[in-house]
């Protein structure tokens, strides 16, 4: 009788362990929020967007130094669900902190038109130019040395 019990024991934990690992679905890829740049030349351009996105707080259009795509618009979705372009000029990085943020901030050249922002998940993102960028005074001087004007 008391064999019957342990097997019985022994047979509910393991079959019991065996139902609950088959409900677990990893192992699995951790599911992260990510965000994804996309430029725009215009303000039409971002205002769009944020048309489409219907309110969602996890869109926002931010302003851009730089003289080719003066908005970025950033949007939040999970990971693996889109793949980002690889021509995109901008990269967006994440942070948990502001302080974090701000260091990786200061260490991008500004040529590269760094921005850094606080969205509504409370992640700092640094958001900049993956090629630097020139000036528009520079832009100017160098079309003049190419056509050999001063």
């Amino acid at each position: 009788m008391v064999k019957k019990i342990v097997f019985f024991f022994v047979a509910a934990i393991v079959f019991g362990g065996a139902v609950a690992s088959a409900q677990d679905p990893c192992p699995c890829v951790p599911l992260a929020p990510v965000w994804i740049p996309t430029p725009c030349e215009t303000w039409n351009c971002a205002q769009a967007a944020m048309i489409m996105a219907n309110g969602d707080p996890y869109v926002m259009a931010v302003p851009t130094r730089s003289t080719k795509f003066k908005w970025v618009v950033l949007r939040r979705i999970v990971s693996g669900s889109a793949a980002i372009s690889p021509d995109n000029p901008f990269q967006v990085e994440s942070f948990s902190g502001a302080s974090d943020g701000a260091q990786n901030y200061v260490s991008i050249a500004s040529d590269h038109m760094p921005v850094m922002v606080t969205a509504t998940d409370g992640k700092t993102l640094v958001v900049h130019l993956k090629e630097a960028e020139l000036p528009p005074d520079s832009v100017s001087v160098a079309m003049g040395a190419q056509t050999g004007q001063r």
